[in-house]
C-alpha cells in the first residue's frame, strides 16, 4: 500500500507491482527514452485530473516506477501496451531466465576456471575456438562467442536429457551435472503443435525465429489457397499462443498452430509464459508476414486488419526532388451501385476482397495513365513489392531536359499502398498479400499506358493531389 496525505488524514491506496528491472529492460531493448515511454503510456490513460499532465511529471512518475515497481493495474497496462507486451510478462510471472543473463552468467564462469588453471579440457576447447574464431584482436567478444557456444550444447543437452553430454559439459565446464541440468538456455525450447487438415504434427524447436520458420514453410506448403478472402488468426492465451488459417469457403480446410515455451526438467516438460524478448521477437514478425500473406487477419490483441473490406483504398505517393513525397492521392471505389445481395454472393464464395480490390484497380489504372503516358511506354517499369507496387522511370537524359522536368529523371516515381479509411480522412496500412499484388501490377501494366478521352492528364492531376495524411 502507498501513503497518500488528504489535508491532515494519510490513507492507503492500493498498489500494483511489476518488475522493474524488467520494466528497465525492455525499455532499452526498444531504444526508448523515460521521456517516450512517459507520454506514451500517459496517451493510453483517461485523460482525468487523477493523472499527471505535464511532461516533467510524467517523467517523475515513470522514473518511480522504473525505480520501485509500483503502479496502478491501469498504468502497468497502459506500459505494456507502450513496451508491445503484457502486465503478466511485466510483473516477471513465471517467466524464463533472459539469455542474455544466462550467457553471461556461463562466461563468468569459464572466466573463473580459466582463471584457476584446473580445468585443461576447458583450456584445449577454448584455444580451438579461438584459432577458430579469426578476430585474435577482440578476445573478450570471442570469450563471450565461446561462452554462448557452451550454452546451445548445454540447452541441447537438457532437452533431450542425454547423460554422455551432460557428463561431457560437466568436465568441460567443471560445474556438477545437477548444476547442467538447471533450467536455462540461449534459445529456449518451444514445443509446436500443428494440425493441417486433419494431420498431426508435434515437434521440440529451439528459438523463436525456428517456430517462425516452422509454421511459414508449413503454410507455404499446405495453406496457400487461391481465394481472396483467407483469413489468418493470432491468439494470445498466455503460456500458450494460437495461429489458425481458414479458407473463407471449405471449414475443413485449416492450418492450426499452437506453440509454448517449455522448460526441460527431469520430470519432463514444463510450459512456461515467453520472456519478454520471446514475445518482442515473435508476435510483431508473425504480424508482417500475415501483412504479406494474407488479405485478411486477426492480430494478437483482436483487432481485425481490415475492419471493413469496403472502405479499402490505394494510397499512391508521388516522389519528388531527391526521394521526397510531393504528393499524395487515395483512389477509392464506389460500391453504392453494386446490390447488397451481390456483394454477399462474392463473400460467401472467399473473393469479396478480390472484387473490391479489381475495382479499385481499374479505376487507379485509368486514373494514372494521364500521368504515365506523358513519356514513352519503355521509359516506365511497374514494380511489385513486399505489400507495395512501385512504378519507376528511367527517363534518358535529353527527354528529362526538353521537359525541363524538376523531379529526378529515374528510381521510384510513384509508389501504392494498399490502406482503409478507418475513418474519414485517416488511413491505416492495410494487408496486402504476394499473390494480390502480383495480379494489381498485371493490371496495371496492361492498362495504366492507354489514353482515355473523358479524363485529360489536368483532372486526373487533381485527383492524384488529395492531400496527404501522416496515417
Amino acid at each position: 500500500m502507498i501513503p497518500v496525505t488528504y489535508g491532515e488524514h494519510t490513507v492507503a491506496r492500493p498498489t500494483f507491482k511489476i518488475d522493474p528491472k524488467r520494466l528497465l529492460c525492455m525499455r532499452k531493448e526498444l531504444h526508448l527514452t523515460q521521456q517516450e515511454v512517459a507520454i506514451r503510456a500517459h496517451q493510453f490513460l483517461s485523460t482525468t485530473k487523477d493523472y499527471p499532465t505535464t511532461n516533467a511529471t510524467l517523467v517523475t512518475t515513470y522514473q518511480r516506477i522504473e525505480k520501485t515497481g509500483n503502479t496502478s493495474k491501469k498504468r502497468a497496462v497502459a506500459l505494456a501496451k507502450v513496451l508491445m507486451t503484457t502486465v503478466e510478462i511485466l510483473q516477471g510471472d513465471d517467466v524464463p531466465e533472459d539469455s542474455e543473463d544466462f550467457v553471461s552468467r556461463v562466461l563468468q564462469h569459464i572466466c573463473e576456471q580459466k582463471a584457476s588453471g584446473n580445468n585443461p579440457a576447458l583450456e584445449r576447447a577454448l584455444g580451438q575456438h579461438i584459432q577458430a574464431y579469426g578476430n585474435h584482436n577482440d578476445i573478450d567478444e570471442c570469450m563471450r562467442d565461446f561462452a554462448e557456444c557452451i550454452g546451445e550444447q548445454i540447452e541441447v543437452a537438457q532437452i533431450g536429457q542425454n547423460s554422455n553430454e551432460i557428463e561431457r559439459l560437466a568436465e568441460l565446464t567443471g560445474w556438477p551435472e545437477t548444476q547442467l541440468r538447471q533450467p536455462g538456455g540461449v534459445h529456449g525450447h518451444w514445443l509446436l503443435l500443428n494440425t493441417v487438415q486433419g494431420s498431426r504434427e508435434t515437434e521440440i524447436v529451439l528459438g523463436v525465429s525456428a517456430v517462425i520458420r516452422q509454421i511459414q514453410e508449413t503454410v507455404e506448403e499446405s495453406g496457400n489457397w487461391h481465394e481472396s478472402d483467407v483469413r489468418i488468426t493470432f491468439r494470445r492465451s498466455l503460456p500458450w499462443y494460437h495461429l489458425e488459417i481458414v479458407h473463407p469457403r471449405i471449414s475443413a480446410l485449416r492450418c492450426n498452430f499452437s506453440f509454448v515455451r517449455c522448460q526441460p526438467e527431469v520430470s519432463g516438460l514444463k510450459w512456461v509464459n515467453p520472456h519478454w524478448r520471446d514475445q518482442l521477437w515473435l508476435e510483431k514478425p508473425l504480424e508482417e508476414w500475415a501483412f504479406s500473406t494474407a488479405n485478411l487477419f486477426t492480430d494478437f490483441d483482436g483487432k481485425n486488419r481490415p475492419n471493413d473490406i469496403r472502405q479499402l483504398r490505394f494510397r499512391v505517393r508521388e516522389r519528388g526532388a531527391k526521394g521526397a513525397h510531393q504528393r499524395v492521392a487515395y483512389s477509392r471505389v464506389h460500391l453504392d451501385e453494386l446490390p447488397e445481395e451481390v456483394f454477399q454472393n462474392f463473400k460467401k464464395n472467399g473473393i469479396c476482397h478480390e472484387l473490391v480490390i479489381k475495382r479499385l484497380a481499374a479505376g487507379l489504372a485509368q486514373s494514372l495513365a494521364p500521368l504515365l503516358t506523358t513519356y514513352p511506354r519503355d521509359c516506365w517499369t511497374i514494380r511489385a513489392g513486399a505489400c507495395h507496387i512501385a512504378i519507376l522511370l528511367d527517363l534518358p537524359y535529353r527527354l528529362w531536359h526538353a521537359n525541363n522536368d524538376p523531379i529526378n529523371c529515374d528510381g521510384i516515381r510513384y509508389r501504392i499502398d494498399l490502406v482503409e479509411e478507418s475513418s474519414p480522412g485517416t488511413y491505416q496500412p492495410a494487408p496486402w498479400r504476394d499473390s494480390s499484388v502480383a495480379e494489381v501490377t498485371r493490371l496495371l501494366e496492361e492498362r495504366a499506358f492507354e489514353k482515355h478521352d473523358d479524363m485529360d492528364g489536368e483532372e486526373a492531376l487533381l485527383f492524384l493531389s488529395l492531400p496527404d495524411n501522416p496515417n
